[in-house]
């Protein structure tokens, strides 16, 4: 989240958590306090995140050197479809895939990244941050994503 007033715990929570000294007490307090509470109850403030989609990721050449992928920690099976993603310059499927600290909101939401707007980085990268006067997060949420039917784990043997 753009000026995420938990990234100095998160960032602790993932040192930690490399060196499997975290538990569920961190889990659990992130979803009644941290960013998973927040998100959860304003999803389009996802789209305030600071992230470039493949198919913006042209825009930077001879701009920077390189992009840097996230999700070196989930391993290739989280990896592979992003790094094809952003090989290919397209995403046909849910944004949120394709980022490492959403996993569980890609669980119970679908942001369609086909129907984003062709101007949407352009708006984003120039957007006020004033939230209560404008509800274009909110109205493409409105148009891009929907809930995803609750997926229960089956646990018998």
């Amino acid at each position: 989240m753009l000026h995420c007033p938990f990234k100095l715990s998160h960032d602790a929570h993932i040192g930690l958590a490399n060196t499997g000294l975290v538990g569920e007490q961190t889990v659990g307090l992130n979803s009644r306090l941290g960013c998973v509470r927040y998100l959860r109850e304003q999803p389009a403030r996802i789209f305030q995140s600071p992230f470039i989609r493949p198919e913006d990721s042209a825009y930077y050449l001879g701009l920077v050197d390189g992009l840097k992928l996230c999700g070196r920690t989930l391993g290739p099976t989280f990896l592979q479809p992003v790094i094809e993603a952003y090989y290919r310059g397209c995403h046909h499927g849910n944004l949120l895939q394709l980022f490492d600290t959403t996993e569980w909101l890609a669980k119970t939401l679908y942001v369609d990244n086909s129907l984003l707007p062709q101007g949407f980085r352009e708006y984003l990268s120039g957007c006020e941050q004033n939230c209560l006067r404008c509800s274009y997060c909110h109205e493409l949420l409105v148009q891009t994503g929907r809930d995803l039917p609750l997926d229960l784990p089956d646990f018998r043997r």
